[in-house]
């Protein structure tokens, strides 16, 4: 009987078929503010319950990717991979069923679903990008893959939201799953038997990868403590939907700029400063954001915290890499990065739902950016200096 052979992972098959996992596993990160807008006009909901609602998403896609980490290397990665796609498809079209007949009990279910698949696809592909023989580099595909699909998300979920409902915006979802998940079929078979030959910590976790998963943490907190609420803040000073979503899709666009930069920056001033400036610009973009009263303040921070974080995420995430030959470490942070984005919603609903305001929220989002620098700074250094640090 004839085998196929396995797929080899640094091929430019597997590399797509893990930037597609990797990307669906993270689109709500992305398109967040159209999700809790959807919610909120759907269910006729508070703002607030908008974003606790993407909390309990993103709280069972961080259960997923935390159990999968527990066990990453006896699992069948690729079985896991499709288990994972027809999970995030299937609760997607649960959620547009449900959004339709407005069953609160089915929605929560379906976004439930949804995040394990989430979890599940983010956890396998960011496992096994760390096996690759350049990590830096396949997280930087990864953010590629963010900008073409997010560019694509915010061009097209307005217009489906403003043709269809809210449930536009889960049917757009829905089909971006199912447009991307053939590429699955290249995730490679036995990428288990595959180690890199990098130097860096034997431990599975260390002083140092502890440092750096808090982190990874601080980033996902911060970005998804402000980002899930863009929506409403700039309807509540004068922009359409549409507009929202243009700008939104340009901000996508003009992000490219941050992983070129940041790959021609970190080459001469190294990795440490690299990271350093990007958590720094995203950090006043998030305050400029909040206090914008105008259309081009509101408009150009978002743009810059973008460009920001494409400019800075793909070198944390390739410097978590550095530290961890089995992938089990990349797939503990595909779990920190889930919990801490739901806590980043629950959060800032609670807050709001209280009575807080956006400005307070602005504040928290920028501290957390600070803290990426100061948690990342010595693993960074050793990195640069081809050492390890315990």
């Amino acid at each position: 009987m004839r085998t196929r052979a396995p797929i080899p992972i640094d091929s430019k098959r597997a590399l797509a078929a893990l930037a597609a996992s990797n990307t669906l596993g993270v689109l709500i990160l992305f398109v967040i503010p159209l999700i809790v807008g959807a919610t909120t006009d759907g269910f006729e909901a508070r703002e607030g319950t908008s974003g606790i609602v993407s909390s309990w998403e993103l709280a069972v896609m961080a259960a997923a990717s935390m159990l999968l980490a527990a066990r990453y290397e006896q699992l069948d990665l690729r079985r896991w991979t499709w288990i994972g796609a027809f999970a995030l498809v299937g609760g997607g079209l649960l959620s547009v069923w449900s959004v339709i007949g407005q069953q609160w009990l089915l929605f929560l279910g379906a976004r439930g679903i949804v995040g394990a698949g989430e979890g599940i696809l983010f956890a396998v592909s960011s496992g096994l990008a760390a096996r690759t023989a350049s990590p830096d580099r396949t997280f930087a595909w990864f953010s590629g893959s963010y900008i073409v699909v997010s560019v694509l998300c915010f061009w097209t979920l307005p217009v489906l939201m403003e043709r269809f409902g809210p449930s536009g915006a889960f049917i757009g979802m829905t089909a971006v799953g199912l447009l991307a998940t053939p590429l699955l079929i290249w995730t490679p078979e036995d990428a288990t038997a595959e180690r890199s030959h990098r130097r860096g910590v034997t431990e599975p976790f260390s002083a140092t990868t502890v440092l750096l998963l808090l982190g990874v943490g601080s980033l996902n907190l911060g970005l998804n403590t402000l980002f899930p609420f863009t929506e409403r803040i700039g309807l509540s000073i004068g922009f359409t939907l549409t507009e929202i979503g243009e700008i939104l899709s340009w901000g996508a666009v003009l992000s490219i700029v941050g992983p070129i930069a940041a790959g021609r920056f970190a080459a001469s001033g190294g990795r440490t400063l690299t990271i350093g400036v990007g958590a720094a610009s995203q950090a006043a973009a998030a305050l400029v954001f909040v206090y914008s009263s105008s259309h081009l303040l509101w408009g150009g921070s978002y743009v810059v915290s973008s460009m920001a974080l494409m400019y800075f995420m793909p070198l944390l995430y390739g410097l978590v890499s550095f530290y961890d030959r089995t992938g089990k470490i990349n797939a503990a942070a595909a779990s920190v990065t889930a919990w801490t984005s739901a806590a980043g919603p629950l959060l800032s609903g609670l807050a709001l739902n209280a009575g807080g305001s956006y400005q307070l929220i602005g504040w928290v989002t920028a501290a957390c950016y600070a803290a990426i620098f100061a948690f990342c700074y010595g693993p960074s250094r050793a990195a640069e200096a081809g050492l390890r640090i315990r």
